[in-house]
């Protein structure tokens, strides 16, 4: 009788970890796409911040001399390929 009860009860436990293991297995797909979105995140945040960085430069050499706006100008329409800077 008492070979029995252990029996039934290790097989109990043994459903109970297979049980276990397949909520693992969905938690781990779960938690790897996240870590995919957060890697996703993170670049595009530093992709933006690149792009605020060169705005921020073109700003900040906007408010240089008219010297300095006009070569900035002339700079972006040859590299444009815009008018003939002759």
């Amino acid at each position: 009788m008492n070979g029995m009860r252990v029996s039934q009860r290790a097989e109990a436990i043994l459903r109970d970890i297979q049980s276990i293991k397949i909520e693992l297995e969905k938690f781990d797909e779960v938690y790897g796409k996240l870590g995919t979105h957060l890697k996703n995140a993170v670049g595009s945040y530093d992709a933006g911040d690149r792009e605020l960085r060169k705005l921020e430069g073109q700003i900040n050499s906007l408010e240089g001399s008219p010297d300095q706006q006009l070569t900035l100008v002339e700079d972006k329409k040859r590299a444009l390929g815009v008018g003939s800077s002759s």
